[in-house]
C-alpha cells in the first residue's frame, strides 16, 4: 500500500484504513500476515545487503535515458 501511495499523508491514510479493516475483522489477520511474509521475502531478495550508492558518479545514473523512459511507463 506504502508503495502506491506518492504523498505521506496518503500513507498514513491507506495504514488507517487497513487497520480499520483489521479491527472492523473484514481483513483477516492471517492475510495481513501473509503480505508482511512475501513484502519481507522481497525485501530480502532485492534490498539485503544493501549497497550504498556511489555519490561520485550518482549523476551519471539518475536522469539518464533509461530512467526517463522508465518513469514514463510507470507514470503514463
Amino acid at each position: 500500500i506504502i508503495l502506491i501511495c506518492k504523498t505521506l499523508e496518503k500513507q498514513i491514510l491507506a495504514i488507517e484504513k487497513v487497520l480499520r479493516g483489521v479491527l472492523e475483522l473484514k481483513i483477516p489477520v492471517p492475510r495481513i500476515e501473509e503480505s508482511s511474509e512475501r513484502i519481507t521475502k522481497v525485501r530480502n531478495r532485492y534490498l539485503v545487503p544493501f549497497t550504498p550508492v556511489d555519490t561520485a558518479t550518482i549523476s551519471q545514473v539518475v536522469g539518464c535515458e533509461e530512467h526517463k523512459n522508465l518513469a514514463k511507463q510507470f507514470f503514463a
